[in-house]
Protein backbone atom coordinates (compact mmCIF):
# COMPACT_ATOMS: atom_id res chain seq x y z
CA UNK A 1 0.00 0.00 0.00
CA UNK A 2 2.88 2.34 0.74
CA UNK A 3 4.38 1.88 -2.72
CA UNK A 4 0.97 2.55 -4.30
CA UNK A 5 0.74 5.77 -2.33
CA UNK A 6 4.13 6.86 -3.64
CA UNK A 7 3.39 5.93 -7.28
CA UNK A 8 -0.20 7.10 -7.61
CA UNK A 9 -0.62 9.93 -5.17
CA UNK A 10 2.82 11.42 -4.61
CA UNK A 11 2.93 10.44 -0.94
CA UNK A 12 6.52 11.54 -0.42
CA UNK A 13 6.19 14.76 -2.38
CA UNK A 14 4.30 16.93 0.04
CA UNK A 15 3.78 20.45 -1.29
CA UNK A 16 3.19 22.00 2.12
CA UNK A 17 5.45 23.32 4.84
CA UNK A 18 4.73 22.40 8.43
CA UNK A 19 3.87 19.18 10.18
CA UNK A 20 0.10 19.75 10.47
CA UNK A 21 -0.31 20.39 6.74
CA UNK A 22 1.85 17.38 5.83
CA UNK A 23 -0.27 15.22 8.14
CA UNK A 24 -3.48 16.40 6.47
CA UNK A 25 -1.90 15.71 3.06
CA UNK A 26 -1.12 12.16 4.14
CA UNK A 27 -4.69 11.66 5.36
CA UNK A 28 -6.03 12.88 2.04
CA UNK A 29 -3.64 10.53 0.24
CA UNK A 30 -4.88 7.58 2.33
CA UNK A 31 -8.48 8.44 1.48
CA UNK A 32 -7.53 8.73 -2.19
CA UNK A 33 -5.89 5.30 -2.12
CA UNK A 34 -8.98 3.81 -0.49
CA UNK A 35 -11.12 5.09 -3.35
CA UNK A 36 -8.61 3.86 -5.93
CA UNK A 37 -8.64 0.38 -4.40
CA UNK A 38 -12.41 0.37 -4.14
CA UNK A 39 -12.62 1.29 -7.82
CA UNK A 40 -10.21 -1.51 -8.69
CA UNK A 41 -12.34 -3.99 -6.75
CA UNK A 42 -15.53 -2.87 -8.47
CA UNK A 43 -14.05 -2.96 -11.98
CA UNK A 44 -12.17 -6.21 -11.36
CA UNK A 45 -8.74 -4.83 -12.25
CA UNK A 46 -5.89 -6.51 -10.49
CA UNK A 47 -3.50 -4.55 -8.38
CA UNK A 48 0.19 -4.62 -9.02
CA UNK A 49 1.74 -7.72 -7.54
CA UNK A 50 3.46 -6.79 -4.32
CA UNK A 51 6.22 -8.61 -2.58
CA UNK A 52 4.81 -11.35 -0.38
CA UNK A 53 5.84 -12.68 2.94
CA UNK A 54 8.73 -15.17 2.98
CA UNK A 55 6.34 -17.57 4.71
CA UNK A 56 4.01 -17.55 1.69
CA UNK A 57 6.51 -19.64 -0.26
CA UNK A 58 6.47 -22.33 2.44
CA UNK A 59 3.22 -23.81 1.15
CA UNK A 60 4.83 -24.62 -2.19
CA UNK A 61 7.94 -25.98 -0.51
CA UNK A 62 5.86 -28.15 1.82
CA UNK A 63 3.88 -29.49 -1.14
CA UNK A 64 7.10 -30.43 -2.93
CA UNK A 65 8.46 -32.09 0.21
CA UNK A 66 5.25 -34.08 0.63
CA UNK A 67 5.49 -35.25 -2.97
CA UNK A 68 9.11 -36.27 -2.40
CA UNK A 69 8.16 -38.22 0.75
CA UNK A 70 5.29 -39.90 -1.11
CA UNK A 71 7.67 -41.07 -3.84
CA UNK A 72 10.17 -42.33 -1.25
CA UNK A 73 7.45 -44.23 0.62
CA UNK A 74 6.24 -45.81 -2.62
CA UNK A 75 9.79 -46.94 -3.42
CA UNK A 76 10.19 -48.35 0.08
CA UNK A 77 6.94 -50.32 -0.11
CA UNK A 78 7.74 -51.65 -3.57
CA UNK A 79 11.18 -52.78 -2.42
CA UNK A 80 9.76 -54.37 0.73
CA UNK A 81 6.93 -56.23 -1.07
CA UNK A 82 8.12 -56.76 -4.66
CA UNK A 83 5.64 -59.54 -5.49
CA UNK A 84 2.51 -57.88 -4.14
CA UNK A 85 0.13 -55.86 -6.31
CA UNK A 86 -0.21 -52.10 -6.16
CA UNK A 87 -3.74 -52.47 -4.83
CA UNK A 88 -2.50 -54.66 -1.94
CA UNK A 89 0.26 -52.21 -1.08
CA UNK A 90 -2.22 -49.32 -1.12
CA UNK A 91 -4.63 -51.15 1.17
CA UNK A 92 -1.86 -52.09 3.60
CA UNK A 93 0.07 -48.81 3.86
CA UNK A 94 -2.12 -45.90 2.72
CA UNK A 95 -5.28 -44.61 4.32
CA UNK A 96 -7.19 -41.67 5.72
CA UNK A 97 -6.43 -40.11 9.09
CA UNK A 98 -9.20 -39.07 11.46
CA UNK A 99 -10.14 -35.42 11.11
CA UNK A 100 -8.43 -34.97 7.72
CA UNK A 101 -9.76 -35.13 4.18
CA UNK A 102 -6.45 -36.46 2.85
CA UNK A 103 -6.70 -40.14 1.85
CA UNK A 104 -3.05 -40.63 0.96
CA UNK A 105 -1.45 -40.80 4.40
CA UNK A 106 1.35 -43.31 4.95
CA UNK A 107 0.32 -45.44 7.92
CA UNK A 108 1.30 -48.34 10.09
CA UNK A 109 -2.26 -49.51 10.57
CA UNK A 110 -1.71 -52.21 13.26
CA UNK A 111 0.14 -49.71 15.49
CA UNK A 112 -2.00 -46.69 14.49
CA UNK A 113 1.06 -44.73 13.40
CA UNK A 114 1.03 -42.13 10.64
CA UNK A 115 3.72 -40.22 8.84
CA UNK A 116 2.87 -36.54 9.27
CA UNK A 117 2.78 -34.40 6.17
CA UNK A 118 4.66 -31.13 5.90
CA UNK A 119 1.51 -29.43 4.61
CA UNK A 120 -0.16 -30.07 7.97
CA UNK A 121 2.24 -27.61 9.63
CA UNK A 122 0.46 -24.38 10.50
CA UNK A 123 2.19 -21.27 9.19
CA UNK A 124 1.66 -18.43 11.62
Amino acid sequence: MHSQGIRRCGLRHSRYMGLAKIHSHHLATAADLTFVRLGECLTGTLRVKTRGSPFAALKEVFTELDRFMYDRAQRYIKRRHPRKSGWWRTQKYWGQTLGRQDRWVFQDKPRHGTLRKFAWTKII
